[in-house]
């Protein structure tokens, strides 16, 4: 028989409008939140599954674009071009199984990552209906990977 754990602290529930900003101070609290009780319940130090399979991480990786492609880490990347240029485009994504889930955002302000979208059906690309640039740090797109091929499932142009 397995003993109840009490959760370190209670997940807390957003008010109907918020900005961005507010938005993802809730999530990064709460995601906190699951990672402590994660840890109580005996689970690795650095990962966990949830929402975004089982490469769900506490921290935000920055990957370089390389020849337009990056391998993921986790769940939650900001993306910067190659050898810092203005602009660099993203056609690729390695790494991942199927269902699992990716944000991704810009991490500067200064560069453009324009997602490429492809329909040829290939394993790593990117099918997100049309190219999107992600040219602020607060732009997102969430991605779900299904038969090798990554899905947009959401955009927010928020910069």
């Amino acid at each position: 028989m397995t003993r109840p754990v009490n959760p370190p602290q209670t997940l807390k529930m957003p008010a109907m409008f918020l900005s961005n900003n507010e938005a993802m101070a809730y999530f990064d609290q709460n995601r906190r939140i699951l990672f402590q009780l994660w840890q109580k319940l005996g689970g690795s130090s650095e990962q966990m599954p949830g929402i975004f399979g089982t490469k769900s991480r506490l921290e935000t990786d920055i990957l370089t674009i390389n020849l337009s492609v990056i391998t993921l880490t986790n769940s939650n990347h900001r993306i910067d071009t190659q050898d810092n240029a203005a602009t660099d485009t993203l056609e690729f994504i390695l790494g991942g199984e199927d269902g699992d889930i990716v944000c991704l955002s810009a991490n500067s302000n200064d560069r453009t990552i324009t997602v490429r979208h492809r329909t040829n059906g290939i394993a790593g690309t990117i099918q997100c209906g049309a190219d999107i640039s992600l040219d602020n740090s607060a732009d997102r797109i969430t991605l779900e990977r299904s038969g090798g091929v990554w899905f947009m499932t959401s955009f927010a142009n928020n910069g």
